[in-house]
């Protein structure tokens, strides 16, 4: 189980360096959009390592917005991102971050990331 959670912490340090520096995930591409990520703005093979890595965080970014705010909490804080309002302890049962990790490993198995 320690391999997967090696796994978990370098998507999560992916993610949250794309946090730190938030660019679009694509040239003309919406940080948000319904229907999920395409791909088709990825015109030849060398964008095709910036493709890859702007799917995959976009996975990740949707797997953490399916967490429980107390999971979001405690990862934001571990992270060290800003987020108004990011304080753990004020729920009745405050999650750690081996629960975090835990709760979004399930998530990024769903996603394929695992």
């Amino acid at each position: 189980m320690d391999r997967e959670l090696d796994d978990v912490d370098v998507l999560l340090g992916m993610w949250a360096d794309w946090m730190r520096h938030p660019e679009a995930l694509a040239a003309s591409y919406p940080d948000k959009a319904s229907g999920g990520f395409i791909p088709s703005w990825c015109k030849d093979t060398e964008e095709a390592a910036e493709c890859a890595d702007a799917e995959t965080i976009a996975r990740i970014d949707a797997a953490f917005d399916s967490l429980l705010p107390r999971y979001k909490d405690v990862i934001y804080k571990h992270y060290s991102l800003s987020r108004s309002g990011a304080n753990v302890w004020r729920f009745a049962h405050p999650a750690t971050m081996e629960d975090a990790k835990a709760e979004i490993r399930a998530l990024f198995v769903k996603k394929g990331l695992l």
